[in-house]
C-alpha cells in the first residue's frame, strides 16, 4: 500500500489518524494502536519505537498547528504513562508551538516527517508483525481505496495524474524520470514555450539553413508545443488540486 501526501491533505481527521498509524507501523514502530476518540485526552495513537513509548496527537490541518496541540500531547502522555509525546501533522507548526515543544520535550513531526514515512514505507512489516494488519487492515484498505483528492483524479504508484505522463506526488511534479518543484515546473513551461516558437520561427524564417534543417526545426518546434500544452494542462490541474485541498 502506498500513499501520496496530497491524499492525506484531504482526509478527514479520523481517516488521517488511521493512515498515520499505518505509516508508523510500516516504518518500524511497534504496538501501534489508534485510541477510541472520545476520552483519549488528546492522544490519537500509541506506538513504540525501540524502548520509547510514544503518545501521539494527529492534526490534519490546512493552517499551522499551534501551542494547544503541544499542551494536549504533553498532558495525554502522562495519562497513558508514555515516555514521550509527539504531534504529527500534514502541515507545519507555529513558532510558539516550536518554542513550547523545545521546553516540554514534545516531538513535532511535520509534513516533511510524513513524506519520509511515505518514502520509507516497507510492506515486509506485514509479515514481521501481522497483528496490526489483522486489527486495522480492513479500515485502512477502505480509506486508501477512496477517491480522496477528487473523483476525477487518477491515482497510481506514480501519484496523481495531472496530464499524460505527468504526475504529482509528495509535493513534487514528475515528468517521466524528471522531478520538479511547482515553481521549477512553471519555469520549465516558459522554457519549452520559447524553445518551441524559436525552433518554428528558425525553420520558417532562416534562409541560411538548408531545407532539411528548416523542416527539422519546425518538427522540433511542433513537438515542444505539444509538450508545452501538456505541461500547461498539468499546472492548471495541480493548481485545481491545491485549491480543493484548501477548501
Amino acid at each position: 500500500m502506498r500513499y501520496a501526501i496530497e491524499e492525506l491533505d484531504v482526509m478527514n481527521g479520523h481517516d488521517f489518524e488511521y493512515t498515520v498509524a499505518d505509516l508508523l507501523f510500516h516504518n518500524g514502530y511497534r504496538d501501534v494502536t489508534v485510541t477510541q476518540g472520545s476520552g483519549d485526552f488528546g492522544i490519537d495513537i500509541l506506538a513504540r519505537r525501540k524502548n520509547v513509548k510514544y503518545a501521539i496527537q494527529c492534526k490534519r490541518y490546512k493552517n499551522t498547528v499551534g501551542v494547544k496541540a503541544v499542551q494536549e500531547a504533553g498532558l495525554g502522555t502522562d495519562f497513558y504513562h508514555c515516555d514521550a509525546a509527539a504531534v504529527v501533522t500534514n502541515s507545519t507548526f507555529t513558532k510558539q508551538a516550536i518554542n513550547l515543544a523545545k521546553t516540554t520535550g514534545v516531538r513535532l513531526w511535520d509534513r516533511t516527517f510524513i513524506e519520509e514515512l511515505i518514502d520509507n514505507y516497507d510492506e515486509e512489516y506485514d509479515e514481521i508483525d501481522p497483528q496490526f494488519t489483522q486489527k486495522y487492515g480492513s479500515i485502512i484498505n477502505g480509506i486508501h481505496n477512496q477517491p480522496s483528492v477528487s473523483e476525477k483524479a487518477k491515482k497510481s504508484d506514480k501519484g496523481i495524474e495531472l496530464a499524460k505522463d505527468i504526475y504529482a506526488k509528495n509535493g513534487h511534479i514528475y515528468l517521466n524520470n524528471s522531478k520538479f518543484t511547482y515553481k521549477g515546473f512553471v519555469i520549465f513551461r516558459f522554457v519549452i514555450f520559447w524553445i518551441a516558437w524559436g525552433s518554428i520561427i528558425a525553420g520558417i524564417m532562416s534562409a541560411d539553413l538548408s531545407g532539411l534543417i528548416r523542416f527539422i526545426c519546425i518538427v522540433i518546434g511542433i513537438s515542444f508545443l505539444a509538450l508545452y500544452s501538456s505541461v500547461k494542462k498539468a499546472i492548471s490541474r495541480y493548481k485545481q488540486l491545491k485549491k480543493e485541498k484548501r477548501s
